[in-house]
């Protein structure tokens, strides 16, 4: 190539062809900018230019280990080619070889300290690594140096996020998205920082636009389905983890959030198989060996948990809901328990801990000094772990908030569900029904919902009955919220919306089809658990706040309340690190007032609805089992069968607190358990108010 030829045609120098050759790659004419790169090589064979282009395209287009090899070409003719190091170190790290990619990172910016794009994929492979702090500082040097550096300000946002930075995350993440508003991975990021900072709405929002942008990318879809299961959207969230184990077959923690969504949709066996599959794919999860206890625990297989358990924590001796889990299953003896001992090791971390894991490591700490008989020291544990625990679900909302939240909703349920409406919907409070029995499918099992406070008695009683022959225990079903949900939605935009509270007058204003929609979907979704059972239970404690849909709905269901002494109860629920929600047990005073607000709707049930709630006393299921089962089948309408007392020896699968106990025979050794912590409960007797029992 030269610039006149002997025919008086003007022809392209090298670097010209070179330059005409980037044009072209730049403009996605991939196979002429190759035809040009090679004419430039045949005249030019060590120009690193061409080379080190060539290898890009060869990146490009899927040819990773021709592309390293150009590269290295590239700079094997010119050692100082900052660029080639910087590409060098991407081609590495789209491999897996980190290490190496860093070091190439280093050696361009060595090369040219003002390089921002080494400074921002640096930045994104020190946060990868587990260094925030180091990637923080070099993404900040990257969107110093050039401000419109969208991954740098990605990898920023990521930088903050692992940093403890929420908020700053989200501000990086803005500004990516104002360089680049279709790229997916920004979405994805700045989703997982609005998740953090509990903004839930917004992070679900932003995981869908991430994944309507790349609908092949994994990770949107888990993390969309860890939130959901989070919230209690535990069907939806199983469907996202789906399509996320799809995309991702071989990713263990993928399949770590798909095994904990069929554990949370009450698949325990399925549950177990993913598990052992994700440990096979990622043997160092310590997640994944802790979730395998916890389904293992609920199958009753309890070495085997512990087993899972240990090895969690033999992976990471700071993963303090392996600790907390492990407590749960043993009886401490004395402080000189190795157990124990760990226990006691990770109290310094409980300063640098975020709220919830530092709940937990409180909680695990309270039952082993509790195990020992000194309730003083457990009691302290229990009110900080508790404080901790409300922080990480509410954060600072004042107590008068969520008192006047829990009040409001019981006096708009009454308001709503008043014996007008009771009237509209067809006499209830005589026993009538607005939708006709014969309205309902025949061919599906009849419910028999089982609700009151949690740690009342719901799995016990679920236990019982689920030993008859003619019933299939469902467990904690969300059947019922998300069936009012989608018949809400067929008048109320936005009731799909899992993020929002159900709204009383609207559920009160649901017509005489929609109701009879939802009892059809619902007894569908009961024929998926059994389809061959006479009734299948529903245990969701918190169903107590739908009792008068619940009638409306279904003439021939079963409402069966649990009661407990609420001294009793309430400690249970003080003292119990639950899963998700219940953020008004973690605080004394709130969970009196709310203890009194189930109680006054409970009431009010009562009063609507004579004669359709059975009451399930705890004491006198455990002082009285034969009989109070026998007064529990006859409500039911089921013949006497004496298994139902040999409750504890079901196989099946329990996912609540209750767990273990409901594999042992009745005890009575619960009963007054309150009066162990009595001289730290006077904001719990000060909230009950009227309704503390007399001594």
């Amino acid at each position: 190539m030269s610039e006149r030829d002997q025919g008086g045609r003007i022809e392209l120098t090298p670097d010209q062809a070179f330059a005409q050759a980037v044009g072209l790659h730049n403009q996605g004419r991939l196979a002429d900018a190759e035809t040009l790169y090679n004419a430039v090589l045949k005249l030019v064979p060590a120009h690193a230019g061409a080379l080190h282009h060539l290898g890009l395209l060869a990146f490009q287009t899927g040819n990773g280990a021709a592309a390293l090899q150009l590269v290295d070409q590239a700079l094997k003719a010119q050692p100082g080619y900052a660029e080639a190091w910087c590409n060098r170190g991407v081609i590495l790290a789209a491999s897996g070889n980190s290490k190496q990619a860093e070091q190439a990172y280093r050696k361009a910016i060595a090369l040219s300290p003002d390089y921002a794009d080494a400074w921002a994929n640096l930045s994104g492979l020190l946060v990868d690594f587990g260094q925030p702090e180091d990637g923080l500082q070099a993404a900040e040097k990257a969107v110093a140096l050039d401000p419109a550096q969208a991954d740098g300000w990605n990898n920023l946002a990521t930088a903050r996020l692992d940093c403890g930075d929420a908020a700053g995350a989200i501000a990086a993440a803005e500004q990516a998205l104002a360089l680049r508003p279709d790229n997916a991975h920004y979405h994805y990021n700045i989703a997982n920082a609005q998740k953090k900072l509990r903004r839930n709405a917004a992070a679900i929002a932003s995981y869908q636009k991430a994944i309507r942008l790349a609908p092949d990318l994994p990770h949107p879809y888990n993390n969309l389905a860890g939130l959901l299961l989070s919230l209690g959207a535990v069907e939806e969230g199983l469907r996202f983890a789906r399509l996320a184990a799809e995309r991702a077959p071989n990713d263990g923690r993928v399949q770590t959030t798909l095994a904990n969504a069929l554990r949370n949709t009450n698949q325990a066996t399925e549950a177990e198989r993913v598990y052992r599959e994700a440990v096979a794919l990622k043997p160092d999860h310590a997640e994944a060996w802790n979730n395998l206890g916890g389904t293992l625990n609920a199958l009753g297989r309890f070495a085997e948990a512990e087993a899972a358990f240990r090895r969690a924590i033999a992976l990471n001796p700071h993963y303090v809901e392996a600790h907390r889990h492990l407590s749960i299953g043993k009886q401490f003896s004395s402080v000189d328990d190795p157990d124990f001992k760990a226990l006691r090791a990770l109290a310094p971390l409980l300063d640098t801990l975020e709220d919830k894991p530092a709940g937990r490591l409180h909680f695990a700490l309270a039952k082993a000094w509790a195990d020992i008989g000194d309730t003083d020291t457990a009691f302290s544990h229990y009110r900080q772990g508790g404080a901790c625990m409300r922080a990480g679900l509410v954060g600072d909302l004042p107590t008068e908030e969520m008192q006047a939240r829990l009040q409001g909703f019981t006096e708009a349920m009454k308001t709503a569900f008043d014996a007008d409406w009771a009237a509209r919907r067809g006499a209830l409070a005589s026993g009538g029904a607005a939708v006709p029995a014969d309205a309902q499918p025949s061919d599906a099992p009849r419910p028999i919902f089982i609700l009151g406070m949690p740690r009342s008695g719901t799995t016990l009683t679920e236990q019982i009955l689920g030993s008859h022959s003619a019933v299939t225990p469902g467990g904690e079903l969300n059947f019922l919220t998300r069936a009012l949900r989608e018949g809400l939605a067929q008048q109320v935009p936005g009731a799909r919306d899992v993020t929002r509270e159900l709204a009383p007058p609207q559920l009160a204003g649901l017509s005489g089809d929609g109701l009879q929609a939802i009892g059809e979907v619902y007894r569908q979704w009961l024929k998926g658990i059994d389809g061959a059972a006479a009734f299948v239970t529903d245990k969701m404690p918190g169903n107590y706040r739908w009792i008068g849909l619940i009638a409306a709905i279904w003439p021939d269901a079963r409402i069966i309340h649990c009661v407990r002494d609420p001294r009793d109860v309430c400690l249970s629920c003080f003292t119990t690190c639950f899963s998700t929600g219940h953020e008004w047990s973690y605080d004394l005073a709130e969970l009196g007032h709310a203890y009194r607000a189930y109680a006054a709707l409970m009431a009010h049930w009562h009063a609507l609805l004579p004669g359709r709630i059975h009451d399930v006393s705890y004491a006198d299921l455990v002082r009285e089992p034969e009989a109070e089962i026998h007064k529990l089948l006859d409500y039911c309408g089921l013949p006497w069968e004496a298994r139902c007392l040999d409750f504890h020896t079901h196989p099946r699968a329990v996912f609540t607190a209750s767990v273990r106990q409901v594999r042992q025979p009745l005890y009575d050794s619960s009963l007054g358990r309150w009066r162990a912590y009595a001289d730290h409960l006077a904001p719990l007797f000060a909230a009950l108010g009227p309704l503390l029992p007399p001594e």
